[in-house]
């Protein structure tokens, strides 16, 4: 993050992170108060795109362990979103 005289900048790998972290935080939130089931599609999209969010940043931070992480995290929600369409998996 940049300082200008006044306030802080947000550069883009900031911006895109922030909306991956917002994602998956509000995933946990949502279904920690019972307002989202495990197994349901909206908490796997948004753990999805979360995922995505965080992977890129991770990739254009030339962070190849957050990539892996968050590649698995993306596949993991892929999954259950896929399983929670019935008869697929």
């Amino acid at each position: 993050m940049q300082y200008s005289d006044t306030f802080a900048v947000m550069s883009t790998t900031d911006i895109i992170s922030s909306a991956g972290v917002f994602m998956i935080l509000l995933a946990f939130f949502l279904l920690s108060t019972d307002r989202l089931r495990s197994d349901g599609k909206a908490y796997n999209l948004l753990n999805i795109l979360g995922a995505v969010f965080l992977g890129i940043s991770a990739w254009m931070l030339d962070s190849l362990p957050f990539v892996i992480l968050e590649t698995i995290w993306a596949v993991a929600g892929i999954y259950g979103f896929i399983k929670s369409r019935k008869g697929f998996l």
